[in-house]
């Protein structure tokens, strides 16, 4: 006999899922009388190898039950002890988290957690045992054209989503080697069905991600774009962010002598202009912010380039 448990629909956004659905199951066709939920948490990794674990609640009215175990499935395999033999409070509530597990982050996994509960005190191999199952299972949830393009010499991530009734923010990371991620920006849900952040940070070829966080505090992750920088870039303007002076690098063919420079704010206003006398521009009596520097070389080609002041 199937009866229901609880249902907990989740319609975050990612492409690991979109909604988690608990059913209860017991096994023996009876009731056991501890009530069991449970919460699966993601905590690192991608593709077929992702790290979990179950935060669990345990409701029990009597006192027949003294001890409980927990295993887990993933994609129906053989259930796996994350949890010692632990002490059941009853009457009481019983609150705890299960140790990690493998188990993959794609589309159509399914997980199951099971627990076992016996009248033994700390042997629950022992005494009169009865078993639930709890089956959560894992609906695809999209984030469409995920993708990096270049504008204005800026890196700009772009996506779409369905839903994001459950969505707090999105939190777009930056890594070097597709393994180690930092966040590079946030940006907040306007009811909106596409988004597009562009990177403050003149970045290198690297790869991107989003970090999805849910209003109920779960992350989770997009898939990965990878992002290449264009080779045809007249000259490198660094750093960026920038203090006090702006350093130009030029490229084995360009040209300083009669090079000349104007820098504008965010707004298109010209703010300094002159003639590149040195690899260097003083800029420290711009006020923080966005500016972009145009850079005319002594062929007469001009680059375009986005930096940020700060202090």
């Amino acid at each position: 006999m199937i009866s229901p448990f609880i249902t907990s629909v989740h319609k975050g956004l990612l492409v690991l899922f979109m909604a988690l659905l608990f059913v209860l199951n017991n096994a023996r066709g009876q009731s056991c009388g501890p009530v069991i939920t449970a919460t699966l948490n993601y905590i690192s990794g991608t593709g077929a190898s992702c790290i979990w674990n179950y935060s669990y609640s345990i409701s029990y009215s009597g006192n027949s039950y003294k001890s409980f175990r927990l295993a887990f499935s993933c994609n129906g395999s053989a259930f796996t002890n994350v949890t010692d033999c632990l002490a059941l409070t009853g009457p009481g509530v019983t609150t705890g988290t299960t140790n990690n597990f493998t188990c993959p982050c794609i589309n159509g996994t399914t997980f199951q957690l099971q627990a076992t509960f016996t009248t033994s005190n700390g042997n629950c191999g022992g005494g009169t045992l009865c078993t639930q199952s709890l089956l959560i299972l894992t609906l695809p949830l999209k984030i469409t054209g995920l993708e990096v393009k270049v504008q204005n010499q800026q890196p700009c991530v772009k996506w779409s989503v369905e839903d994001e009734s459950e969505v707090e923010k999105y939190i777009v990371e930056y890594s070097t080697n597709g393994i180690d991620f930092s966040a590079a920006g946030e940006v907040m849900p306007q009811n909106s069905s596409s988004y597009t952040f562009c990177d403050i940070i003149e970045r290198k070829d690297g790869f991107y991600r989003l970090k999805v966080k849910e209003k109920t505090g779960i992350y989770k992750y997009s898939s990965v774009v990878k992002f290449v920088t264009s080779t045809t870039a007249a000259i490198r303007v660094y750093p960026n962010p920038a203090t006090e002076v702006l350093f130009i690098e030029w490229p084995a063919n360009g040209r300083l002598k009669n090079a000349a420079y104007t820098i504008y704010d965010g707004s298109g206003k010209k703010i300094i202009a002159g003639q590149l006398l040195q690899n260097s521009i003083d800029i420290f009596i711009l006020n923080d912010g966005i500016f972009y520097l145009e850079v005319t070389d002594s062929n007469e080609k001009t680059s375009r380039h986005r930096f940020v002041k700060i202090k």
